[in-house]
């Protein structure tokens, strides 16, 4: 149900209606094509949407939901709450599988979605806006458990693409969003005056240092023991800021190995066997604001 004409047309149809009573027959008489689409089709989708609905006289109105749309300015944001919407009653087949990354939800959309998410710039941008929205998204489908694990890595990543600016003075790729079985979470440069890719992985916990663990798959082992260029980060958010930079050398020894016919998938390592002890972490140059922001 998510057409570009629906978004727009929506929006139009409840500011007149917002000004003028109209009856759903009235509106649909006088209007029997609003713009270009059925007004009946239009009005259905945003009964069902709850923007709008009749009042006692028989009029159709914007409810509250329909009245917060017409309060916001900005019209990308507008967009995306209706896009937001829309998923919640008409939720696509592709929803279920919106953890694996942008780009298998873009392989998977219709023409019309793309056009919605193109116009709500929900695409090709990491902006914290937007990471925000597409994880509201991907939480949907996940049980309680899943979404405090996935709200504590992604806390994470934000926090190394943080650090990877401040150390290199570029803007890092946060990769997961796009693409979630990469082998790494973020993009990065190995310094600032050596612009060679830099492949990050992130772990991150609420335990305390001595106490957390972090699953480590064998694609992404693949791509640490294969590439000299590569880093994996470990986050502690317990009472304090915990970090670390392990390297492939740091978790060579904690690896499985292969034996007979058997192959290993997913190896649980201590944070405190690879590094046993952290010390507070401050960041350099650290804009306390954002910060906060990153971890709340």
């Amino acid at each position: 149900m998510l057409y570009p004409g629906f978004l727009f047309r929506s929006i139009d149809m409840m500011n007149l209606i917002a000004e003028i009573d109209f009856s759903q027959k009235e509106f649909v008489k006088s209007y029997p094509r609003y713009e270009y689409i059925d007004s009946n089709i239009l009005i259905e989708y945003c009964f069902q949407c709850e923007w709008i609905s009749e009042n006692a006289e028989r009029c159709i109105k914007p409810t509250e939901r329909g009245e917060e749309l017409l309060r916001i300015e900005d019209l990308i944001s507008c967009l995306r709450l209706q896009i937001k919407d829309t998923l919640s009653i008409f939720p696509p087949t592709w929803l279920n599988i919106a953890r694996r990354g942008r780009n298998t939800v873009k392989r998977n959309m219709t023409v019309n979605e793309i056009q919605c998410f193109q116009n709500a710039r929900l695409f090709n941008t990491d902006d914290l806006d937007v990471i925000a929205w597409w994880d509201e998204i991907i939480l949907s489908s996940f049980d309680i458990d899943g979404k405090k694990k996935h709200a504590t890595g992604r806390k994470g990543e934000l926090l190394t693409c943080y650090l990877e600016e401040l150390r290199t003075g570029k803007k890092p790729i946060l990769h997961s969003i796009d693409v979630n079985t990469a082998g790494y979470d973020v993009l990065s440069i190995l310094s600032a005056t050596d612009r060679t890719d830099l492949f990050i992985e992130v772990k991150s916990s609420k335990l305390k240092w001595k106490f957390a663990n972090f699953y480590l798959t064998r694609n992404e082992w693949g791509l640490i023991s294969r590439n000299k260029d590569s880093a994996l980060h470990l986050w502690s958010f317990d009472k304090e800021l915990l970090f670390a930079r392990v390297s492939y050398k740091d978790i060579k020894s904690h690896i499985p190995l292969n034996t007979g016919v058997g192959k290993w998938g997913n190896a649980i390592i201590p944070f405190s066997i690879v590094v046993p002890n952290r010390d507070p972490f401050n960041f350099p140059k650290m804009d306390k604001e954002r910060l906060l922001e990153l971890l709340v």
